[in-house]
């Protein structure tokens, strides 16, 4: 029987902040932000645990939300900002949040925590998020925790914005992995009179059951050329993560018209250039043999 891999949480610790692009200043904060009090439970000798940094991290995380939704809806009432706001830095949101940077493994965890899957449970990762973000603000300032906040949060935020800005009156609950954002981001370019948006596939890492793909969107929009990027357990999920986080810049920006999202829901007919030579159809070219449209990449 092949055993499971040994954690290495240092290595994670690293791997997190290659995802996050930021070398803390103070190493010790993010020790700090990776503690959770059973570690520190079991080592007296500890210099502490996250809870006050998740403490800071709630608080900048919530000012963080509330400002971008407060410029992307300017006719948005309060009512509405106030459930997107708490579907947003909800426990469920902030978790997978955390996945999406890849907090789990870096986690430093009691034994107990550790046996009885402590790496998986939703208030863990939710409160090391903001444990991550508060050490952020306080070593690199307000700026590196919204760019950070920001990208994890991308899908769900790019359908509060596109919600709000057509259905003001119905706050919705918010369903980010099941909306087509390539679609979506296409449409609003050619509304604004842009070209197709382009896709990359970066990278592709981890063992061949849990691999991570990273991808890469571009677009020219009026004079400049924005580009975002997105994870996913697969290609398509990957661009489609990219696709939101584009939705977010483009529609901040305020300089183009975000119209209705109907068709968002459907299959990745899309037509973007996503560089597969598929133009974003279902029919992938799936270079693994594995049928899930994905192409394997070497670290």
């Amino acid at each position: 029987m092949t055993s499971p891999p040994r954690e290495d949480p240092a290595l994670a610790a690293r791997q997190l902040c290659e995802r996050i692009d930021y070398e803390f200043a103070d190493s010790g904060l993010l020790d700090t932000a990776l503690t959770h009090p059973s570690w520190r439970n079991e080592r007296p000798d500890a210099a502490g645990d996250n809870q006050r940094l998740e403490f800071l991290g709630d608080s900048v995380i919530g000012l963080i939300v509330a400002n971008h939704l407060y410029a992307a809806l300017p006719e948005a009432r309060e009512g509405t900002l106030s459930v997107f706001k708490s579907q947003l830095v909800c426990r469920s949101s902030l978790a997978r949040a955390a996945e999406e940077v890849g907090l789990a493994a870096a986690l430093r965890l009691g034994k107990g925590e550790r046996r009885g899957g402590g790496r998986k449970r939703p208030s863990i990762l939710a409160d090391a998020f903001e444990a991550l973000i508060g050490a952020l603000e306080l070593d690199g300032g307000y700026e590196t925790a919204r760019r950070v906040v920001i990208t994890a949060l991308a899908e769900p935020l790019a359908e509060a914005i596109v919600h709000g800005l057509h259905h003001d009156d119905e706050p919705a609950t918010l369903r980010s992995g099941s909306v087509n954002w390539k679609t979506t981001v296409q449409e609003l370019l050619q509304r604004g009179g842009g070209a197709r948006p382009h896709y990359t596939l970066l990278d592709g890492r981890g063992p061949a059951h849990e691999r991570i793909f990273v991808a890469q969107v571009s677009a020219q929009h009026d004079d400049a050329q924005l580009t975002a990027q997105g994870e996913g357990t697969s290609k398509r999920e990957a661009e489609n993560a990219a696709a939101a986080a584009l939705h977010v810049l483009l529609t901040v920006s305020g300089d183009v018209d975000d119209g209705d999202r109907d068709g968002a829901n459907d299959g990745d007919g899309d037509g973007a250039n996503d560089g597969d030579g598929d133009n974003g159809g279902r029919g992938d070219a799936d270079s693994d043999g594995d049928g899930d449209g994905t192409v394997p990449r070497s670290n």
